[in-house]
């Protein structure tokens, strides 16, 4: 029997995840209380979590973000009170489920394999991120100003 540092009920030693570090070799938390913790975490740290994954999957793409964690969470909080730079409309934080209007970072200039300044970068919808591709913005803006200006007129009559 153990006693969890959450609840302070004592349980089974099956109720703890094990953890090789501590003396008893189980973790401090029993497994529920360990749970809504990391709920209740996650729910407190989606800019983190969002730019953690970004610079992984970047990384993992072969595009090196030399910008740090905390930069890019600033980063992150400054642009999603803004909205999207494209169609703006107000991205919504994801809960691990993208969608189109989870905020995506897109790099201005796709054959750019290392960012070092917040100007080589925005955050826009996942939406505009797809359709943008690879293209630079003054690309995809002359591609597209028609879509824009009807995607923002549309967006504002359904909202």
């Amino acid at each position: 029997m153990k006693q969890c540092s959450g609840c302070k009920e004592w349980k089974d030693e099956s109720e703890f995840n094990l953890n090789r570090l501590k003396k008893s070799g189980l973790q401090n938390y029993c497994k529920k209380c360990q749970r809504e913790r990391k709920a209740d975490w996650s729910k407190d740290n989606k800019d983190r979590i969002w730019a953690d994954t970004t610079i992984r999957k970047h990384r993992e793409r072969g595009v090196n973000i030399k910008i740090g964690l905390d930069e890019l969470i600033d980063f992150y909080n400054i642009s999603m009170k803004k909205g999207c730079g494209i169609c703006s409309i107000e991205m919504e934080p994801g809960n691990g489920v993208v969608s189109p209007r989870s905020p995506s970072l897109d790099i201005k200039d796709p054959t750019q394999k290392t960012i070092e300044k917040f100007d080589d970068i925005q955050i826009i919808c996942h939406y505009c991120n797809r359709i943008k591709s690879n293209r630079t913005m003054k690309k995809w803006f002359d591609d597209n100003l028609d879509f824009v200006i009807k995607f923002q007129n549309d967006y504002q009559n359904w909202t």
